[in-house]
Order: structure tokens, then C-alpha cells, then sequence
């Protein structure tokens, strides 16, 4: 009677055991929990602008007697880097300084602006009586490779 007893005493020990590791995994209870750990990532800064490779400087504006118009320019690489098919815009402002026309010409193509090498840009158009003043920009540049 006694084996039968202690028999019975290890089967309920056992049952308890299997019970209790059964509710442990269900409840997660001694294993680690994933703590939520914000992370800090520093924004990386934008690319530079095309014009920032470059000084622009509009030497010559006119507007001529039949309203034809004539713009002359000039970039300078100010960059260490070599560019080509760098694109110049310019904007057409009237007499209050409203922009009126906008176009674009490359102050150069295939062939490249080296560092500290400078290039000429022109527009030349005609009938554009409005056209007062002008602002130009570096608006694209592909870096040589």
C-alpha cells in the first residue's frame, strides 16, 4: 500500500509539473519579453542643389528696338568635380517683377567645366516686350565620372 501510494504521490507531483510548465509557456512567464527600444536615426542631409557647384554671374541683358531680347552669362565650377550637361534657367520678369517667360539652355553638354573653369551661357529670343529684367540659375548638372 505504501508503494502504491508513493506511486500516486509522484504521478500528482508529475501532473502539477506538466500543468505548470503548460501555463508558464502560455503566460510567457521565465523567458525574456521583447521590450520596445526606440531607435534614433539621424536624417540624412539632403543632396547638394546643382547650383551650389557653381558661381553664376548674368553679364549682358537687353531688350533691342523690335523687342528681341539678349541674355549673356557666365559659370564657374567652384566644385572639385568635373560636370557636363549643366543646364541654366532663366526666368523673364516684368516691370514689377512678376516672372513672365521662363527658358533653359546648357552652358555646356558633352563636353565638361572642370574645376575652377568657366563657361558661357546665352538666350535669344524675340517679341517679348514684357520682358524686363531676368534671374538665372544652375537648375541641373550631371557630375563626370
Amino acid at each position: 500500500m505504501a508503494q502504491k501510494k508513493g506511486a500516486a504521490f509522484f504521478l500528482i507531483v508529475g501532473i502539477i509539473i506538466v500543468a505548470a510548465v503548460i501555463v508558464s509557456r502560455k503566460m510567457n512567464i521565465g523567458k525574456e519579453t521583447e521590450v520596445y527600444r526606440p531607435t534614433y536615426t539621424a536624417p540624412t542631409p539632403p543632396p547638394p542643389t546643382p547650383a551650389s557647384h557653381f558661381d553664376l554671374k548674368v553679364n549682358k541683358f537687353s531688350v533691342g528696338e523690335y523687342d528681341s531680347y539678349e541674355v549673356i552669362g557666365e559659370i564657374k565650377n567652384t566644385d572639385t568635380r568635373p560636370f557636363r550637361f549643366v543646364e541654366v534657367k532663366a526666368v523673364f520678369l516684368n516691370k514689377d517683377k512678376v516672372a513672365v517667360g521662363e527658358e533653359t539652355t546648357y552652358a555646356c553638354g558633352t563636353d565638361y567645366i572642370l574645376p575652377g573653369a568657366t563657361k558661357t551661357f546665352k538666350f535669344m529670343g524675340s517679341n517679348k516686350p514684357e520682358y524686363n529684367s531676368v534671374r538665372c540659375s544652375v537648375v541641373d548638372c550631371m557630375e563626370v565620372k
